[in-house]
């Protein structure tokens, strides 16, 4: 006698081993680990060992496995539909307090609420006993990371309070110097791209106590080799050493960082005059002498940085003199600590450059040792136009009156006379998308920080990384 095919019992349903029912119309009961065996009376007990029965066995997995992958594409439906209803939910809230702030008012302290609703399961997975291995709560990839942008924001705190009261407005003021110090919260962000940072990650605490999670300060460390402005890389005018953040980085990022050290940290360098090559040689000398480049063979004089022909002097240099004669058609000045041509665009005559030399832009000698003026009238005024636009409510639709910008203009024009240095170290949050940072030029995407004294805008790697 042929031996009965078994029977598999899916929940309420029993198939044949040749049955054709789609795995995805099965009511599957999870909470065996695998299907019921109903064999009959005369099924023989030795055909459990068989080929064809275990390839049975996989068959039922497979579509426990089948239904499992379809449930999940339910889940992430739903997922979507609740993400789009936070997202929604967050709009609505960001258009609240860009009110808020373009009519002076205090903003909402109640945090947003997510719109997130939880997605329905499939109902086998509705048993107790699976629901506790199997099913795991399902986050927006998006609301993490706007709510706490959000939270730093509304209700992180802060208080609000009237700010450059001297140009003529009022708005809300959140003195973002004291975010992410040690005790000001019981949440602990990454003062660079505002991320949660969880208990045991890893993570810098800087100098100056702020606190940044291992990507943001490896990006520092990897950007300040290319963008000489965050060289050496610092934190609230304080330099953080590669000794305290070699656990943070990769070696390969270790051994460049060690090895550009030595070029930024010379002020006065010498380059292969070669453009093909440029590999830095050393330090200026004040007496000429040939450098030769290890990589090309080029020589290159160290006090002129340019190629000699026989007989041929520094003054002779021909790119030099091209050069100076460019420079003082424009205007330029020459560093005198890095030779560096800079050029002032608006402001006084005090000028920093990056090499932290503090000279006089007309004749280049250190700051406070000359008796030339401190200003040009037209600079000036420039800068204090800036501020006093700045300090303007946001999506303000009524212009004010001529003669009343004329004043603050005017105003401001007195204070930059007598204080026209600013260290930038209390600022606070101003929302949108149309605003620039005044170092970088960078274009803000949510949001810029503004500082309370000059009405002066920076991102957030400027008034951090880059102020001195």
């Amino acid at each position: 006698m042929r031996p009965q095919l078994p029977t598999i019992a899916f929940g309420s349903t029993k198939l044949q081993q040749n049955s054709q029912v789609p795995a995805s119309t099965l009511d599957l009961d999870f909470r065996c680990p695998l299907p019921t065996m109903i064999a009959g009376d005369d099924f023989p007990r030795d055909a459990l060992s068989t080929p064809e029965f275990r390839a049975l066995d996989l068959a039922a997995l497979d579509r426990q496995l089948v239904a499992l992958a379809l449930d999940d594409v339910e889940e992430v439906t739903a997922s979507r539909k609740g993400t789009f209803q936070e997202q929604e939910a967050l709009a609505a809230r960001d258009h609240a307090l860009a009110e808020a702030l373009s009519r002076g008012i205090p903003l909402p302290t109640t945090a947003p609420q997510s719109g997130a609703r939880t997605p329905a399961r499939h109902s086998a997975l509705q048993s107790p006993t699976v629901r506790s291995s199997l099913a795991s709560p399902v986050t927006s990839p998006f609301s993490s990371r706007r709510a706490s942008i959000s939270q730093a924001f509304v209700s992180n705190g802060h208080t609000y309070r009237s700010v450059a009261p001297a140009f003529g407005f009022r708005a809300p003021n959140i003195d973002e110097a004291n975010d992410d110090k040690a005790g000001s919260s019981s949440r602990v962000e990454c003062v660079a791209c505002t991320s949660r940072i969880r208990p045991g990650a890893r993570s810098l605490r800087a100098p100056c106590d702020h606190v940044y999670d291992a990507a943001c300060i490896e990006d520092l460390f990897k950007t300040s080799l290319t963008d000489e402005t965050l060289f050496p890389p610092r934190c609230c005018k304080q330099e953080i050493s590669l000794e305290s953040v070699r656990h943070l980085i990769s070696a390969t990022l270790r051994f460049r960082f060690e090895s550009k050290s030595l070029e930024l940290r010379t002020l006065r360098r010498v380059y292969c005059s070669r453009p093909t090559c440029s590999r830095f040689l050393g330090a200026q000398t004040d007496n000429p002498a040939n450098l030769i480049c290890p990589q090309c063979f080029t020589a290159t004089c160290s006090a002129c940085n340019a190629i000699h022909a026989a007989g041929m002097t520094c003054a002779q240099n021909a790119d030099g003199l091209a050069v100076a004669e460019v420079a003082a058609a424009n205007g330029w000045q020459r560093c005198p600590g890095c030779r560096r041509m800079i050029e002032l665009d608006m402001g006084c005559y005090h000028m920093t450059c990056f090499c932290r030399t503090q000279f006089c832009y007309l004749c280049a000698a250190p700051w406070k040792t000359c008796g030339c003026a401190q200003w040009e009238e037209n600079r000036l005024v420039a800068v204090a136009r800036e501020q006093v636009a700045n300090a303007a409510p946001v999506g303000r639709r009524v212009q004010p009156n001529a003669a009343e910008q004329r004043v603050r203009i005017e105003e401001a024009v007195e204070r930059l006379r007598v204080n026209h240095d600013c260290d930038h170290q209390r600022t606070w949050f101003r929302r949108g998308t149309d605003f620039q940072c005044g170092l970088c030029h960078w274009h803000a995407d949510q949001y810029i920080l503004q500082c309370s004294d000059c009405n002066t805008r920076l991102c957030k790697r400027c008034k951090h990384n880059r102020v001195w």
